[in-house]
């Protein structure tokens, strides 16, 4: 029932890192797959 709401934070948070560590378009694309993977 929680996956809904979760998933729109997990992105939140996935944006946040990104800007807050500027990191490079790999690790970007690992985060990415991590977060696909989960479901």
């Amino acid at each position: 029932m929680g996956l809904l709401p979760v998933e729109p934070i997990i992105k939140t948070n996935i944006a946040k890192k990104i800007l807050e560590n500027k990191m490079s378009s790999p690790e970007i694309e690992r985060l990415i797959t991590e977060v696909i993977n989960q479901k």
